[in-house]
């Protein structure tokens, strides 16, 4: 800028003199026109114009030039004497192509040159996707004319386009961590004609706070590993050979093996070709671990810094990624050996070194990250470590206990370091569970932890902050109401990772205070609300019912959509006692009124419908109950709905379908409910394997039921495996053996499925001798008993389990012959079936009448879906008394 002033300064004296030789001029034509006089006229013009021009293309060439101040280049040149190997395995400096990305490159060119909306594209997707190489081959794809670089720096960058007026794409990698961020777009987007912006990311929710006047210009682009195994092996040779001929090298010869694993990003398919073209072998089936670990070792063989060995200048390249602002050599007095005020000479020298090696892929930064602070822990000293090893964590699960450390080893400073941590949207049960421990062991922080925000990605974490937040308020007099709600929001969580008991005793404490305080009645009812939810879950059924009749009496004096969720909740209290009529009434209200109320919450309302479809399932009102669940269905399934109450939903569906013998649409249904709870269970085990378990074993009953054996054991085993993680569950354990015994006997592996019913049936009896309503299931499970010990020609013993079981069915039969009838009827098949091939003739047929009699009142009652039933149960007493 300082030559472009110096310039104008000498161009204002030039247009001076042409002004005064021109003022001369007409002075002279006054006395007398000459054609010498014109020529002196005609020459300053043009030699006026001619400054003007390359004033203008001097003008056009500094703004070119600030902007480019801001901008770096897509491909650096490589310096002479670049060091070490592994910087190869950068976009900027590939050997390779763009692979299975041309259609991403094309519409982002489409995007660029085609005016469509949106000012900025987010690249986003894990480390190694293959991010940086689409953006470069997406800016080496735009036409003529445009501009294109990677960001620098923030500052008067789009103000500096403008003045340039060339239409510039600009790259931001890891654009998470790019301070002004909000400024760039916001700026960005006036500009929609001349500055696209492609923000590189691993996760959207990544990208610091946005305006909302931007959000509707922000387009996510997401990657995800591509290739077959025909694609990685031919990607991995034709990368071996192009860099065997970077690097001067024999290419080597390439057996046609497998390369790497499903899942595999293009990062690690580069490094496998870049290893196998140095002679390693081995490389094309290494592990994540094994290939970084070689890479770092790749780069730290050719480091040389005289007077420093390999670990300091780790350690330097550690430090200054850990330190993005500052200068470089004052930052390495965290480095143990350059920490003395003598050392300031040799810091110099070891910034100087470290700032040209510190540029390294994901992979292996990463890699030498974890190394490094595992082995050098003074470095966390005042760095901002947090950031950078959570997204280590992401990829090396040992980065886990430095990544504690970085939170946690300052007390005063982990509320903030746990708010950064958050922000990055790294996740993990062993880091909930790691974080929790350590927060609950520290209690110096409390203050500060206890309003914290916890995200529910971290469950375990919450728990413990909810603890520190109870034990807080309780030394603030008075307090209590507070208290009591901070006791209601910790049983919330407790209840959440499974630890019902605990949560149980937070909500009865925060009730006892409620009623102290007499506190206002809806404050009291969601307290009430709570209590009874999570002791239900401890097969405590008695007192949900007295807590939730209260709360809907406390709902009745306002109305409104809260008495219809009471109503809800009420159902399904009365259901787990076996008072289905009461359950029903009790639903059937519920939906009743949130019909005829307009402004009623849509998704809360579809949780009253699905209970109430549940109610209708259970006291035979299949088809009714098949609408209504649909009905939720699809409330959940539109925008904003609850993946959890979808996948209930889907599942109970399922059920009705499957009573139905619809099955090939009980399977698509019990289907998506396993799908989208698996994917939830994923992400929190602790918090979804229950729900996945009992989707998994509606799943394995339908597939069962169409024949498909070895899928039903497989999703039943599944179930086995998810109740037993989920912990106290007795309820859902002995459910998910019993489904799985069955599997085993369906498939002929009695054996196995006799020894599965051996731990289910003690379950079982002690489930229903608390809570009687489970007789049935107790009965329906020694009919698979029965069976299994049949076949295993255990034949008294069979008999004695199937007698017990339809006595059960009997005495059920008789208060509810709608529910148990049907299970009756199949209960007394196999007991007649056995008394016949046990020779007693005379008791089977008895048996038999028995049979034909309940399966022709359940004709009755429910005409047109009993009768083959009936009918077969008809022939076999035919054929029994000739």
């Amino acid at each position: 800028m300082g030559r472009s002033l110096g310039f104008r300064a000498w161009h204002g004296v030039v247009t001076v003199a042409v002004a005064a030789a021109v003022g001369v001029v007409i002075n002279l034509v006054t006395d007398g026109f000459t054609w010498t006089m014109a020529a002196v006229v005609v020459g300053l013009v043009a030699a006026q114009a001619a400054l003007s021009l390359w004033q203008g293309r001097q003008d056009q060439h500094d703004r070119r030039a600030a902007r480019d101040e801001l901008l770096g280049p897509l491909r650096p040149e490589v310096p002479d004497g670049a060091p070490g190997l592994v910087f190869r395995l950068t976009s900027p400096y590939s050997p390779t192509r763009l692979w299975g990305r041309g259609a991403d490159r094309d519409r982002l060119v489409a995007w660029c040159t085609g005016g469509a909306a949106g000012a900025a594209r987010v690249i986003t997707g894990p480390a190694g996707v293959g991010k940086s190489r689409l953006a470069l081959a997406v800016a080496e794809a735009l036409p003529e004319g445009w501009v294109a670089g990677r960001l620098l720096a923030v500052g008067s960058l789009v103000e500096r386009i403008a003045a340039a007026g060339e239409p510039t794409l600009v790259v931001v990698d890891d654009a998470d961590r790019v301070a002004g961020l909000d400024v760039l777009l916001t700026q960005a987007v006036r500009h929609p004609d001349l500055v696209r912006l492609v923000l590189l990311t691993r996760d959207l929710k990544d990208l610091r706070p946005v305006p909302d006047v931007v959000l509707p210009h922000l387009v996510e682009v997401p990657l995800t590993p591509i290739g077959e195994p025909s694609d990685r092996e031919r990607w991995f040779a034709e990368a071996v050979r192009a860099y065997a001929k970077t690097l001067g090298v024999p290419s080597p010869d390439l057996p046609a093996r497998p390369v790497g694993d499903d899942g595999d990003t293009l990062l690690l398919l580069h490094a496998r070709a870049l290893l196998a073209a140095l002679g390693r072998s081995g490389s094309r089936s290494w592990s994540l671990r094994e290939l970084a670990t070689e890479l770092v070792t790749l780069e730290q063989r050719t480091w040389d810094l005289p007077g420093h060995d390999t670990e300091v200048l780790a350690e330097a390249i550690t430090v200054l990624a850990l330190t993005p602002t500052g200068t470089p050599a004052e930052a390495l007095r965290h480095v143990p050996q350059l920490a003395h005020d003598s050392s300031h000479e040799s810091r110099a020298v070891v910034a100087r070194w470290a700032q040209r090696h510190r540029e390294l892929p994901h992979l292996v930064g990463e890699r030498l990250l974890v190394d490094t602070l595992t082995r050098t822990p003074e470095l966390f000293h005042d760095q901002a470590a947090v950031s950078p090893l959570a997204h280590a964590y992401d990829t090396f699960p040992d980065a886990l206990d430095p990544l504690l450390t970085a939170v946690t080893n300052a007390p005063d400073l982990t509320p903030v370091r746990l708010a950064e941590l958050f922000a990055t949207g790294v996740t993990g049960r062993d880091l909930d569970h790691g974080l929790a421990a350590r927060v609950s062991a520290n209690t110096k922080t409390l203050p500060d932890l206890a309003a914290l925000v916890v995200p529910q990605s971290f469950p375990h974490l919450g728990c413990a902050v909810g603890s520190l937040a109870v034990a807080s308020l309780r030394l603030v007099p008075g307090g209590r109401h507070a208290l009591a709600a901070a006791l209601d929001d910790l049983g919330d969580r407790l209840h959440a990772v499974g630890r019902f008991p605990e949560a149980l005793g937070a909500h009865q404490e925060a009730v006892v205070i409620l009623r102290d305080l007499s506190a206002d009645p809806p404050d009291l009812a969601a307290a009430l609300t709570r209590l009874g939810r999570s002791a239900q879950q401890l097969g405590d059924f008695d007192l949900p019912l007295a807590a939730l009749q209260e709360v809907v009496a406390i709902r009745r004096a306002a109305g409104g959509g809260e008495l219809v969720f009471a109503l809800g909740n009420l159902a399904v209290a009365l259901e787990d006692l076996g008072r289905l009529d009461e359950a029903l009434a009790a639903s059937s209200e519920a939906v009743a009124i949130g019909r005829r109320l307009p402004d009623i919450d849509d998704h809360r309302f579809a949780i009253a419908l699905e209970n109430h479809g549940t109610c209708l399932l259970r006291t035979g009102h299949v088809r009714e109950g098949i609408a209504v669940t649909e009905e939720a269905v699809e409330t959940f399934r539109g925008p904003g709905g609850d993946p959890l109450h979808l996948a209930t939903a889907s599942k109970n569906l399922g059920n009705g379908l499957w009573q139905l013998g619809r099955f090939p649409e009980a399977l698509a249904a019990t289907a998506e409910a396993t799908s989208i709870l698996t994917g939830l269970a994923a992400a929190e085990p602790d918090r979804y394997d229950a729900a996945l378990a009992g989707a998994l074993l509606n799943h394995s009953g339908v597939l069962r039921d169409l024949g498909r054996f070895q899928e039903a054991h497989a999703a039943s085993l599944a179930a086995v495996g998810a109740e037993r993680r989920s912990g106290d569950r007795r309820t859902g354990l002995a459910t998910a053996l019993g489904s799985h015994g069955t599997s085993l006997l369906q498939l002929g592996r009695v054996g196995e499925a006799l020894a599965v019913f051996e731990e289910a049936v003690p379950l079982w009896r002690a489930l229903a001798a608390s809570h009687r309503p489970l007789r049935g299931d107790l009965a329906s499970l020694l009919v698979n008993v029965a069976i299994a010990s049949w076949m295993a020609n255990r034949h008294q013993e069979a008999l004695d389990t199937i007698t017990e079981a339809a006595d059960t069915f009997r005495t059920l039969a008789d208060t509810e012959p709608a529910r148990h009838g049907p299970v009756l009827a199949q209960a007394l098949t196999n007991l007649g079936g056995m008394l016949r091939e046990s020779g007693r003739v005379a008791e089977a047929e008895q048996v038999h009448r028995e049979c034909v009699a309940v399966w022709k009142s359940c004709v009755d009652r429910e005409p047109g879906r009993y009768e083959p039933s009936f009918a077969a149960a008809q022939a076999r007493l035919r054929e029994l008394t000739g």
